[in-house]
């Protein structure tokens, strides 16, 4: 539509509309904010937009998300994206059958692939595929799993335990340094600058890995904790009190049986899901970080004798924690069913998860959660009114792929319609999840009119 200031066009489906310019070689701090990678990012110099304009919409919604520590709301959100993409992504990459990055780890610090070789060496090929994909993200990859068998790839015990068990670490493991690396990753030299791993686990297995620790720890551990079949996780001193303990842990002999092995500040994080992924791959660098009884240079490939150590402790400079506010925390749990009045959305602690997350419970029919189907009007029971065509009526898709990777999927007790909404509560900022007869089913007509507002600061 006719910008009523002049200069471009207005998007009239858009919500809101910033008009302004952006000057060349003006750069001013921003920062530190707590990001998805569950760290507070630090300050740095950017790009700034001076604004002169703002529209919107009549009733306009402001969509925003939560973003922390895994799990939280972008992190589904990035889950279904993902889903939603793959049959696109196979039209683009038909040779890679199969694709999954984690969000545990802010999603560009770990992923996974599955090819199907027609020669040897081919996987590899396959990995450079991914590490040079222009034009979208997947190139800020950190680390790469390669495997041919497909699998449950949102279960990554499982396929890091497929590629240990036939990858040849003097071959199979490349790490590329000197490459840039997504800006809110702390863990390289400098901003922007860091390196990439890929480890290549095809064809028939090389070796039978160990599933149970036994006899006494290396020296200077303090516990130890199987990951998987084939991976250890062993809690040695703080890198501040030994940096190079990375390095004596792999020629350990209490270890030598264990081809890949992650020194971290907490044991106990093997036995979780998301935890294990987010302490471990957002805190190492390959280059930097990756260590081996030996390593010896073989036609200008580095060739490492396992086993592999990857040093994902702390480390000075690394950005702080994100952490929950107290007082936020709550007084959102003393409101909780203010801002879920028909008692459909549940709060519980994950066992498996980092503390403090609270697992959000959505009802659902049977039949949407068994086919991973949105919630459309179409499944709710013939005796309920047919809902109100809201504010943002678009369903919210419940995809059941939580259950397949084995996260716990409550059984559906009641129908509910999934809807954006101007009166959510700011202090939670999520979507509302509401079932009909909510005081929230508010009708709200959309229209593409906008007007100007007086650009204010509260």
């Amino acid at each position: 539509m006719t910008n009523p200031h002049g200069g471009l066009s207005l998007i009239a489906e858009a919500e809101f509309a910033i008009q302004g310019i952006v000057p060349p070689h003006v750069r001013q701090p921003e920062g530190p904010f707590g990001d998805h990678y569950g760290y507070y990012s630090l300050q740095h110099d950017y790009p700034i937009l001076q604004a002169s304009h703002l529209y919107h919409r009549k009733d306009a919604v402001l969509s925003s998300t939560v973003v922390g520590k895994p799990p939280q709301e972008d992190m589904f959100l990035g889950t279904y994206i993902q889903e939603l993409m793959a049959p696109l992504s196979k039209r683009v990459m038909p040779a890679i059958k199969a694709m999954w990055s984690y969000g545990e780890t802010g999603y560009h610090s770990l992923s996974t692939i599955v090819v199907e070789e027609r020669y040897p060496r081919e996987a590899m090929k396959f990995a450079f595929r991914i590490l040079g994909e222009d034009g979208g993200q997947l190139n800020l990859t950190k680390f790469l799993v390669v495997i041919d068998r497909p699998m449950d790839l949102g279960d990554f015990r499982q396929v890091l335990a497929y590629a240990l068990a036939r990858a040849q670490l003097q071959t199979d493991l490349f790490i590329i340094a000197n490459l840039a690396m997504d800006t809110l990753d702390y863990t390289g030299p400098e901003i922007n600058k860091g390196s990439k791993g890929s480890l290549i686990g095809v064809g028939e297995p090389v070796r039978d890995l160990p599933h149970e620790f036994r006899g006494d720890l290396p020296y200077g551990a303090n516990a130890a904790a199987v990951y998987c079949t084939g991976a250890l996780a062993v809690q040695g001193p703080t890198y501040d009190d030994d940096p190079d303990y990375a390095q004596h842990l792999a020629g350990h002999r209490a270890v030598t049986d264990w081809p890949l092995i992650f020194l971290v500040d907490d044991a106990d994080v093997a036995h979780k899901i998301i935890s294990f992924l987010w302490s471990t791959f957002t805190r190492f660098e390959p280059a930097a970080d990756t260590y081996a009884t030996d390593t010896e240079l073989r036609r200008h490939h580095p060739c490492y004798t396992p086993p592999v150590v990857l040093d994902c402790r702390m480390k000075p400079g690394y950005p702080d924690e994100l952490i929950i506010d107290e007082s936020t925390a709550k007084k959102v749990t003393n409101r909780w069913s203010e801002y879920f009045p028909a008692g459909n959305v549940e709060r519980r602690r994950r066992p498996d998860g980092l503390q403090g997350f609270f697992l959000i419970r959505l009802a659902a029919t049977s039949r949407a959660v068994a086919g991973g189907a949105a919630l459309h009007r179409d499944h709710l029971p013939r005796n309920r009114p047919a809902l109100k065509n809201t504010r943002r009526s678009h369903p919210l898709p419940l995809a059941n792929t939580w259950g397949k990777r084995g996260y716990e999927f409550p059984k559906p007790h009641q129908p509910v319609h999934a809807t954006m909404s101007k009166h959510s509560s700011p202090e939670i900022a999520v979507c509302s999840h509401r079932s009909e007869g909510s005081p929230l089913t508010r009708s709200v007509r959309r229209t593409p009119k906008t007007r100007t507002l007086a650009w204010t600061t509260r």
